[in-house]
């Protein structure tokens, strides 16, 4: 089972310099379960349900990495 969806996360873009960007989308600090309950037949043995907490809050690249922002 999916829980209620949030919001969509916000977005900036960053100039990082030459003319090249980088769109970034913002994690909020929370907790969240991550793994397969006990009662999926398909479940292997290492995606036991627990949670993860994400603190503190950061940015993370929306796509892949090019070559001019690396």
């Amino acid at each position: 089972m999916i829980g209620p969806v949030a919001a969509a996360p916000a977005t900036r873009t960053r100039d990082i310099g030459g003319g090249v960007k980088l769109e970034v989308v913002h994690i909020e600090p929370g907790t969240f379960t991550l793994g397969s309950p006990e009662s999926e037949t398909e479940r292997g043995w290492d995606e036991v349900a627990h949670t993860e907490k994400i603190s503190p809050p950061y940015y993370i690249g929306k796509f892949p990495v090019t070559r001019a922002q690396w």
